[in-house]
């Protein structure tokens, strides 16, 4: 039996939006781009294209800069998102992010750097895994069926060890690291990757914030919108770089 591919890298300009159909799999990886109307239109497009709305069996996020997921609202709401995956980033590195984007008149993309399990829950999502960068020194073997026993999807990758907030803690949620892969029915493989960050300068970041004051806040938005906050925030980081 012949396999039916078609991928497309949408014009959206600064950001990225690529769209994947294999067979009967449908997934995108990322969705924005650094001009919202850009996004917009690419986004209602591929819908059309697809006939209303429709079932996205996978979800990739590569990172959580704004001009790569600045589609995702208008997405979620017209897709049944299946599973989503993303990196892990710790609060300390989405509170840089929104400092980079702290001008955006976007109030959801803040409630995503927020949390981003609450934020997929809330858009319907079924299931959620975050991959990791960490090296652990040990394998294990994993072939964790997800969903029903037609699942479309093999995940192969090694559960993580560590400890993470608490906002993971979710019956959806799955972390894992990056060993490993995600096989569409021998078709096709997902290998996936995730860089890690300097950890001894996240950790006295972290310090820092935390003897600001600045680290237990109840949402990101707040602290990013308060204009002594966001420049006491700077002054942390600079502090460690």
């Amino acid at each position: 039996m012949q396999n039916l591919c078609e991928f497309i890298f949408h014009n959206v300009g600064q950001g990225l939006f690529y769209s994947g159909k294999i067979n009967d799999l449908n997934f995108i990886y990322d969705c924005g781009s650094e001009n919202y109307k850009n996004i917009k239109k690419a986004v209602t497009e591929f819908i059309t294209y697809l006939k209303g709305k429709i079932r996205i069996d996978l979800l990739i996020l590569s990172h959580l800069h704004y001009d790569h997921v600045s589609g995702l609202e208008l997405l979620l709401k017209k897709c049944e998102i299946e599973t989503v995956i993303l990196p892990y980033i710790a609060l300390e590195e989405r509170l840089l992010i929104a400092v980079r984007w702290n001008y955006l008149k976007q109030e959801w993309y803040f409630n995503f750097l927020n949390n981003p399990t609450q934020y997929f829950e809330g858009h319907g999502v079924k299931r959620i895994i975050y991959v990791t960068a960490e090296n652990d020194d040990y394998w294990e073997n994993s072939d964790n069926q997800f969903g029903d026993h037609d699942s479309k999807l093999s995940i192969k990758l090694i559960k993580s060890r560590k400890a993470f907030e608490n906002n993971l803690k979710s019956l959806k949620v799955d972390i894992y690291n990056h060993y490993g892969k995600i096989e569409y029915r021998n078709i096709w493989v997902f290998n996936l990757h995730c860089f890690e960050v300097n950890i001894e300068i996240m950790q006295k970041f972290k310090s820092e914030l935390k003897r600001e004051k600045l680290y237990n806040i109840e949402n990101i938005k707040d602290l990013i919108l308060d204009n002594e906050n966001r420049k006491k925030l700077k002054e942390c980081y600079q502090k460690v770089v």
